[in-house]
């Protein structure tokens, strides 16, 4: 996908124009959002954006064409930006996108490296004991934050005792896979990710082309996968196995990566 934004004349205020897209008004409004964050006049001002990450897909694109814009925008005006600066910004204009976004994908994608992030607490560094590789796999749906989230709200308003309890032990889970990356653990991280993925399912936040992927991948050698993002669909981050070949050619179109 490729999106443009300029303006050809002083008086005019910044656009974003993106060729065969149906939210090319979200994304205009996007750009001045950002102008507003950083206390910006709109100026003559042209951004051309190319991105490989899949929308509405989990990966955080939103987020990470905020940043963009945040540190594009504040280059032309020759304003230093810190990493925490471009994240704050990042995050105003992720809720024109996902009405309450958690601030994880901004903050990520301003620092640039795996984190350990908390909603009112600063990112941590994420401590890394030994490779692990991963795919990611799209589940063929696309999804929405701004329904995933009104649909967790809803079941908390239904039911708040029982899904405060089911937040407790995603973050129980959460804690165990943190300290089995630091520990360079695939075994207890692959228990880590099959329990939340389970929590995830009592939450509502699956589907069934998830559950479809989860269950090729484990088919192939896997050792976990679970949904990735907001759910309802969108990725499936599949942990691989030493030899992730079989995975491969099952899911030919998988973006691979590593950490550690």
């Amino acid at each position: 996908m490729e999106w443009r934004a300029g303006t050809d004349h002083p008086s005019s205020r910044v656009r974003l124009f993106v060729p065969g897209d149906t939210h090319r008004q979200e994304l205009d409004a996007a750009l001045a959002d950002v102008h507003a964050a950083l206390g910006v006049p709109p100026r003559p001002l042209r951004v051309r954006v190319r991105s490989d990450l899949p929308p509405a897909a989990g990966m955080g694109s939103s987020a990470a064409l905020a940043v963009a814009l945040a540190r594009a925008v504040a280059d032309a005006a020759a304003l230093p930006l810190s990493r925490e600066e471009a994240s704050r910004v990042a995050f105003e204009t992720e809720r024109r996108f996902h009405g309450r976004a958690s601030g994880i994908d901004n903050t990520t994608a301003a620092w640039g490296i795996p984190l350990a992030f908390r909603p009112g607490a600063p990112p941590e560094p994420l401590e890394v004991g030994g490779p692990f590789r991963f795919l990611w796999v799209h589940s063929g749906v696309t999804s929405s934050t701004r329904d995933a989230v009104a649909a967790v709200a809803a079941l908390r308003d239904r039911d708040p005792g029982g899904t405060e309890a089911l937040f407790d032990e995603i973050a129980a889970t959460v804690a165990t896979g943190r300290a089995a990356i630091a520990r360079g653990d695939a075994p207890s991280l692959a228990a880590a990710l099959t329990s939340n993925q389970a929590h995830l399912r009592r939450l509502g936040v699956s589907h069934p082309a998830i559950e479809a992927v989860i269950t090729r991948a484990l088919a192939r050698g896997a050792p976990a996968a679970k949904l990735t993002g907001a759910g309802r669909g969108g990725m499936v981050l599949v942990l691989a196995p030493d030899d992730p070949e079989p995975l491969r050619r099952a899911f030919p179109g998988a973006v691979e990566g590593v950490l550690g």
